[in-house]
């Protein structure tokens, strides 16, 4: 059987989406030595994976793109798979494809338009496309592949599909995550002698509540005044979460990193007091099963897929409720005992997630619908 990976959201730089589609890459070639593999690239320096059966081809433009919609139809039947798996939840328009599988990582653009970006005219810009988009891949792939429980109960409410076309294969975790010591390091703002911190990741986008975070650190900030609040990962509105900081009187003790390398994040998760991740809604939430792989205890929401994935090996909270995430985070500071086990918690969790499970389920789903 061929089968054709678009993994075209792999950038240079890390991404949830582009980890999601190299890490299956990387383990589908751990489990499957059989089937042939073409993986669809953009932006590529080197080959995601260098084994017999995979063989990659470069494509000009991206999966996001008008481009693609119109002429991506063409370059999948070129190649002449048996299956056309697109790891990002758009299709190209047209017809003559193979059969189709479709990753759906959320839908929170759809369900959740206010809270996915911080311009209104970009939300109305960004709804107006993925709205039909969506909805176009939904009906048509062959089958639906949903990466938490509840991504798939909202798809099967909002879309009214099948149930036995939409498949729960959830996202895994790195098992090179685990007992770090080696390839880490720690950005220099976290390198105060004498001061802890809790970290956090992720964009700044609304629904990420990072504002919250802020809030909810500035109440418990003086009782604590040995502690730093650091904030990594991609983000426009750093002003906003640098405005609140300032008018608490706590500037200098939250210290926003922007980008960072992967070595710098496992850093962090190994160094932290413990990870905070308060969104208000994710399709899956990877970087929680990261920090608890790397052995760092997480406070995260008590909704959509993140109690899902977090079970009982981490603090929940309510993430609309700022006292809510600040008595979680000075229960997390004060008591070692509770973090001592959630690490213990976190790694049996990490460990029963391992990401060679889901490439296992996911050629369960190749071979299903092949035959």
């Amino acid at each position: 059987m061929k089968i054709c990976l678009d993994a075209r959201q792999i950038r240079r730089y890390p991404t949830g989406l582009g980890s999601y589609a190299k890490y299956l890459v990387q383990h589908l070639a751990a489990v499957d030595d059989d089937n042939d593999y073409l993986v669809l690239r953009h932006d590529s320096d080197s080959p995601v994976v260098e084994q017999h059966n995979f063989s990659e081809i470069t494509l000009p433009y991206t999966i996001f793109t008008l481009r693609n919609m119109v002429a991506g139809a063409d370059a999948v039947r070129r190649i002449e798979a048996d299956v056309y798996h697109s790891l990002f939840h758009f299709l190209p328009l047209g017809s003559g494809l193979p059969k189709t599988v479709v990753t759906l990582h959320d839908l929170i653009a759809v369900e959740h338009s206010r809270i996915s970006l911080d311009s209104p005219a970009k939300r109305w810009w960004k709804s107006s496309w993925v709205r039909p988009l969506l909805s176009h891949a939904l009906g048509k792939a062959d089958h639906i592949v949903a990466v938490s429980d509840s991504t798939r109960s909202a798809a099967l409410a909002r879309y009214r599909l099948e149930p036995d076309r939409i498949t729960t294969v959830q996202s895994g975790v790195d098992t090179c995550l685990w007992n770090v010591t080696q390839n880490t390091t720690v950005p220099e703002v976290a390198l105060t002698p004498g001061r802890r911190f809790i970290f956090s990741l992720g964009n700044t986008h609304p629904y990420k509540n990072l504002p919250r975070l802020v809030q909810a650190f500035a109440g418990i900030a003086p009782s604590f005044p040995d502690v730093d609040l650091i904030v990594t990962g991609r983000g426009s509105t750093y002003t906003t979460l640098q405005r609140i900081a300032d008018r608490a009187g706590i500037s200098e003790r939250v210290k926003l990193t922007g980008h960072t390398t992967d070595a710098e994040v496992k850093g962090c998760f190994k160094e932290a007091l413990f990870f905070a991740f308060p969104s208000l809604v994710e399709g899956f939430g990877l970087p929680v099963l990261e920090s608890m792989a790397c052995g760092c205890p997480v406070l995260t929401s008590d909704c959509s897929a993140l109690k899902e994935i977090a079970k009982d090996a981490a603090v929940l909270v309510d993430p609309t409720d700022t006292d809510s995430i600040a008595v979680g985070m000075s229960k997390l500071i004060q008591e070692e005992g509770l973090r001592r086990d959630l690490i213990e918690r976190g790694k049996a969790r990490a460990s029963a997630m391992a990401w060679e499970q889901t490439a296992e389920q996911m050629v369960a789903v190749y071979q299903e619908l092949a035959a």
